[in-house]
């Protein structure tokens, strides 16, 4: 079972003063569950409905397992966004999670600059870029 939540990014629960005017608006997605080529449709059908942004953050520090069908899921989610000019960027891997994603060559296609181990990790380097 995977369940999943949203939000938009609120400086004020945040350490670190943020520029938001700088870092664009922002929406979390808080996966949490095993990640399965067969529950990333549901995934694909959740981001639909959440708000558009400049750049959307999955928080993936609640998913235990992925299998490699799934992790080229998350590439083509990353294209479709990209095309649309949103930024996907992922945070809270855990090691085998992200070995899974490196294996299927998608931390190389994203490219290592769009996974943070938090989401103030992520903005942070998103405003001082």
């Amino acid at each position: 079972e995977i369940s999943m939540d949203h939000s938009m990014v609120d400086t004020q629960r945040m350490d670190e003063e943020l520029d938001m005017d700088k870092i664009g608006s922002t929406c979390v997605v808080y996966i949490t569950g095993a990640i399965f080529f067969a529950n990333t449709q549901v995934i694909s059908n959740y981001l639909h409905t959440i708000p558009k942004a400049d750049r959307v953050i999955l928080s993936v520090r609640g998913v235990s397992v992925m299998d490699p069908d799934a992790a080229l899921a998350i590439w083509e989610i990353a294209e479709n966004y990209e095309e649309q000019g949103v930024e996907l960027l992922i945070c809270g891997l855990n090691p085998g999670v992200r070995k899974v994603l490196e294996r299927a060559g998608v931390v190389e296609k994203m490219g290592e600059d769009k996974f943070y181990w938090s989401v103030d990790r992520a903005l942070i380097h998103k405003q001082n870029a």
